[in-house]
């Protein structure tokens, strides 16, 4: 009976679930299309640097599938309360003639469960074509080969559906949870109200989550800042997540205080809309922290993700450029022999010494051969000058032993690879031979950024099948010396097609792919994030304004103008974007610090870095939606009205 009335339910209100159906639909599609290529990527017939290669972009994919779960859940829980909200006295009329609370609870779950289905099955075909266009942009793009296709098989497909419409399936029932316990403690005489009134406090169930999960991300937190190190990071880069869950689950205990704030500007330079939409706010705060946690989790999803990364990114970056203690740097072109510009550079006036370094990259294998690390960049360089163009400290092992196959990497790296001084372990080469190595040497350098891995130069020369760059590296006699230096290089190799560079320059080109990588991440993050905070604001506000018709047309009726009514919505939107990007930002805030604070223990001389752009682009562009999404509906209605009418 209870399916029969749930399918009733969603075909008379399928306004109601448009939003959750648009959710849970993109979430699905995009899961589906990711899923699809990870397993083909796995079917096929790939060789280790492309797989790699094709992973770390799926991974990524996956973070935004990952992520769009997360959001859904509050999607479909904003829906479905607002479903509940609308339909008190219907539901209430149900328990009137006979049904049960937990017959109630299991309506509005199964009202969730039919969305649930049938957006999977919608974001599975979707996700489909989505698969194929995802692989055609990686191969335009550079990141994977041209060769790779999706694999469209029993194994593929059904795993990916099975994943798919699982994930679809959680994510409505943790969604419905709630609004399934509030409809099943609705009373039968509800159904003799003349109107809904919002109940004034929250609940104890949400009082204890809310705090329950607040203490778990500061726990996450704490201990990821004591534990320090790769467990630390790992740790400081998910406490977000359960805290965002506490402040949007306690949004209404700050939606009076600060909109207190907001709108104290407002309600003394306004004759009544500003004391009206602050009333509204603190009336109606189910329904204003209903508004403020999509625009809270988009704030602190968003600026705490891209904060943590820039803090990461930027430590090691500073741990990577005092690494590179050489001055200038000549990378010979075609005209010039490599050796032939370490002669002239010697004998420029005020360098202290020369060396020639050969770059290359490789991929180290772990001692047990469970995994390896691909794409390390790897110097050729002589022993005895290792010391004096880069900042090693030796913690193991001794440089003199840096001869023939050996070779000598950042002891944070070599306790990933279970390496230790002494070891006989392997190295993959450019030529694809996987070369016997042995551990000459541990230098430490801070816990931060990936370190090179140095090596005698002819290991490279021998294995890099011509994919090396030999360069020179010129040290001078003292800082003031450098410009000079610099200026004399410049001048001997004009004719040349040799660059000159000091290493600065040299290190800003080598981090500026890096760079360009995180940009565009930056955007696709915010973009996506974006995308289902609209969806959910949206939703919020659709649903909202059907139910306050009434005291719009009551508005009117009283004197009160169109412009005035528009002038109030703006004004509360204003005030609950605000309460979401407050919050949002005080925790993206604390995830930064928090990450700067473990990065410190590795390297102290780690800056901190805050999103302070990342912040004002995000949280301006949620509240331009807040603001743009509740005024629609109202303008759209006042247009039908006329001119005298009232707005409904």
């Amino acid at each position: 009976m209870m399916l029969g009335i749930a399918r009733q339910t969603l075909r008379h209100r399928i306004g109601s679930f448009v939003g959750s159906f648009i959710a849970l639909t993109g979430g699905v599609a995009m899961l589906t299309s990711a899923t699809l290529v990870i397993f083909s990527t796995r079917a096929g017939d790939l060789d280790g640097a492309d797989a790699q290669l094709i992973n770390e972009i799926t991974s990524l994919l996956g973070l935004f599938a990952s992520l769009a779960a997360f959001l859904s859940v509050f999607v479909v829980a904003a829906t479905f309360a607002f479903a509940v909200g609308r339909r008190e006295r219907e539901l209430a009329l149900l328990r009137g003639i006979g049904a049960t609370g937990r017959q109630i609870r299991r309506l509005v779950l199964l009202e969730g469960l039919l969305v649930a289905m049938a957006a999977g099955i919608t974001g599975t075909l979707l996700g489909l074509p989505g698969a194929s266009l995802l692989v055609s942009v990686l191969v335009s793009r550079d990141l994977a080969p041209g060769s790779f296709e999706v694999v469209l098989s029993a194994d593929t497909l059904g795993g990916a559906a099975a994943v798919s419409v699982g994930m679809c399936a959680g994510v409505a029932l943790l969604g419905t949870l709630s609004a399934a316990r509030r409809a099943a403690a609705i009373r039968p005489i509800e159904a003799l109200r003349e109107s809904a009134v919002e109940a004034v406090g929250m609940r104890p169930a949400r009082w204890a989550a809310g705090l329950s999960s607040l203490a778990v991300g500061i726990g996450l937190a704490g201990y990821g800042i004591v534990e320090g190190g790769v467990t630390g990071v790992v740790l400081l880069t998910s406490f977000s997540y359960p805290l965002l869950v506490g402040l949007a689950l306690l949004a209404p205990v700050f939606v009076g205080p600060v909109t207190a704030l907001v709108t104290a500007l407002p309600a003394r330079f306004t004759a009544a809309t500003g004391s009206l939409a602050a009333g509204n706010v603190r009336t109606a705060s189910r329904r204003s922290a209903g508004t403020a946690a999509p625009v809270l989790l988009a704030v602190g999803l968003t600026v705490s993700a891209l904060g943590t990364l820039n803090v990461l990114s930027v430590a090691g970056e500073t741990e990577s450029r005092e690494f590179y203690a050489g001055d200038v740097l000549v990378e010979p072109g075609p005209d010039v022999d490599v050796g032939e510009a370490a002669a002239v550079s010697a004998g420029v006036a005020g360098v202290s010494s020369t060396t020639v370094v050969a770059t290359t990259r490789t991929a180290l294998t772990r001692i047990d051969g469970a995994w390896s690390m691909d794409g390390r960049e790897t110097l050729g360089v002589e022993a005895a000058a290792i010391e004096r163009f880069f900042d090693v400290r030796i913690t193991a092992g001794s440089l003199d032993d840096l001869h023939g196959r050996a070779v000598a990497l950042h002891a944070a790296s070599a306790g990933e690879l279970g390496w230790s001084a002494g070891d006989e372990v392997s190295m993959t080469f450019p030529d694809g031979v996987r070369v016997p190595v042995r551990v000459a040497a541990l230098f430490e350098g801070g816990g931060v950024g990936d370190l090179p891995v140095i090596v005698p130069p002819e290991l490279v020369r021998d294995h890099a099948a011509g994919t090396e760059t030999s360069s020179v590296w010129v040290l001078a006699e003292s800082e003031q010396l450098t410009a000079s230096v610099l200026g004399d290089l410049t001048d001997r190799f004009a004719g040349s097609r040799a660059r000159v560079l000091t290493t600065d320059a040299y290190f800003d080109e080598l981090m500026e792919p890096d760079r360009v990588a995180q940009r565009a991440v930056t955007l696709v993050l915010a973009g996506f994030v974006l995308t289902y905070t609209l969806i959910s604001v949206a939703n919020t506000a659709l649903m909202s304004f059907g139910s306050r018709r009434r005291e719009f047309d009551l508005l009117r009726r009283l004197g009160a103008t169109r412009v005035q009514i528009l002038r109030m919505i703006t004004w509360e939107s204003l005030s609950v974007g605000f309460v979401g990007v407050l919050l949002g930002g005080l925790a993206a805030a604390a995830a930064s610090v928090a990450t700067w604070m473990t990065a410190r223990q590795a390297m102290p001389s780690a800056p901190l870095v805050l999103p302070w752009g990342d912040f004002a682009v995000v949280g301006g562009c949620c509240l331009l939606i807040t603001v743009g999404t509740a005024l629609l509906p109202a303008v759209f209605a006042a247009r039908r009205a006329g001119g005298g009418a009232p707005i409904a």
